[in-house]
């Protein structure tokens, strides 16, 4: 399964052999590491660990949904996936992109969140399709960016999906169009989408996709999507709204039970239509660390039934995230160093990404580190050249290979300096190849 963009700046470090720290523990087959994005723009993808032929793994969770997957932001890990890249119509949960946009137009000075903007004609609530959820917005009224975002994070307004499309880019269609360019720069190949609300059922993306995006709303905007995804209700309209008379304020309570009923949760969005069913992404924080759950495809008999399902599979899936998994930082030596035969230099070793792992609690199988790298280059070496790798293992069975490479580069020295260690390593190369390197690295 692809998944990239996104993940944060990942702290952390390498292990050095015999460190032994609790175990690591991940659905066979399922867990996954994605390298820390960049932003704006940048892309990348999950790619399978190679975890997962230990025996210790925790119970799988339980829980109702077409597709379902749960993620770890603080350290990059996707926990448990079920049928992350199927193709499905994400209702409502549409409106996670249309504010990815428009925050990304604010950031560029092509918006404000302050401003009082007169409400277009095509995103009045009686110009709305049937069955459609609304801020009720109506004619002779004027709406600020911010009451847009809690009219689409709140209320799921596809009227403040229509307004803040047509008041961002000029027309629906423009802002659909920047919208493409933003899920192409995050790399979500199987999103598109037609229309900014969620009504229509040719909206199509993945778990995920939507994974990617929650993680980098909350990457690149964590207190925007804090402010305007946790709110727990919203009225409108207020009296700066309505001009002379007009309908009083209708207040509306977020859909996202989770606000109320799971310690933790701050935020993210629901949705239904017809076509996709109950559908949510929720994301809670505890002890520094972060999850993100999206359940996809919850049929039930009633809105009632179908809101309390989808929450309770979403908060089945935090709670194994958090109760069977922990956070633990890697470190590396900061004195590695590697001789640069052919001159009178040594450079240090890096590590070409610094990851942090997601380990169970203890019990669980130890995690040990080993180092491999090579004693001595000649010269001259480049920056970023490879001298070897630092490897995890649970139980004797490798979980993850980081490669090593030189974090500094050295020229070519002059003659002499070749010549001297030359003639050193080949004198004790007569005696064992490899002991003759070493020697020649102390």
């Amino acid at each position: 399964m692809r998944l990239p963009r996104v993940l944060s700046s990942i702290a952390g470090v390498l292990l050095v052999a015999a460190l032994v720290l609790p175990g690591i523990v991940a659905v066979p087959g399922e867990r996954k590491s994605v390298e820390p994005p960049v932003f704006p723009g940048a892309t990348g993808d999950i790619v399978p660990a190679a975890l997962s032929k230990t025996p210790f793994f925790p119970p799988l969770p339980d829980v109702e949904g077409v597709s379902v997957l749960l993620f770890d932001v603080t350290t990059g890990e996707v926990l448990y996936e079920r049928a992350g890249a199927t193709p499905w119509p994400p209702a409502s949960l549409t409106k996670l992109f249309t504010m990815y946009t428009v925050l990304d137009s604010v950031s560029a000075g092509e918006f404000s969140l302050d401003t009082l903007y007169p409400v277009p004609p095509g995103a009045y609530a009686g110009n709305m399709e049937p069955g459609s959820s609304l801020m009720f917005l109506g004619p002779g009224q004027v709406v600020s960016g911010d009451q847009l975002l809690y009219g689409l994070s709140v209320s799921s307004g596809n009227d403040a999906a229509f307004a803040v499309a047509t008041l961002v880019a000029g027309s629906v269609d423009a802002f659909m169009e920047k919208v493409a360019l933003d899920v192409r720069a995050l790399g979500l190949a199987a999103t598109s989408l037609v229309e900014p609300s969620g009504i229509s059922a040719a909206n199509v993306t993945t778990a995920g996709d939507l994974t990617l995006l929650a993680r980098a709303l909350i990457l690149r905007w964590p207190e925007e999507t804090r402010t305007y995804l946790s709110r727990q209700e919203f009225a409108y309209p207020q009296p700066e709204n309505r001009g002379n008379g007009g309908m009083p304020p209708v207040t509306q309570r977020n859909r996202n039970s989770l606000l109320w009923d799971y310690a933790g949760a701050d935020g993210m969005k629901t949705g239904y239509i017809d076509e996709s069913g109950y559908n949510i992404v929720a994301t809670a924080e505890r002890d520094g660390r972060r999850l993100v759950a999206v359940v996809l495809g919850i049929w039930a008999e009633s809105h009632s039934e179908g809101g309390a399902a989808r929450s309770a599979a979403a908060a089945a899936l935090l709670n194994w995230g958090f109760d069977q998994f922990a956070a633990v930082p890697l470190s590396l030596p900061a004195d590695r160093l590697v001789t640069v035969l052919g001159s009178d230099e040594s450079v240090p070793v890096r590590a070409v990404r610094v990851p942090v792992v997601a380990l169970t609690p203890a019990g669980r199988g130890a995690l040990r580190g080993e180092i491999e790298i090579t004693p001595a280059l000649w010269a001259p070496v480049a920056a970023g050249t490879p001298v070897g790798r630092a490897r995890y293992l649970v139980n004797g069975e490798e979980i993850l290979d980081v490669a090593l490479v030189t974090g500094e580069g050295v020229v070519a020295a002059h003659p002499w300096p070749r010549f001297r260690d030359r003639y050193r390593f080949r004198v004790a190369s007569l005696f064992d190849d490899r002991r003759g390197e070493a020697a020649l690295a102390q």
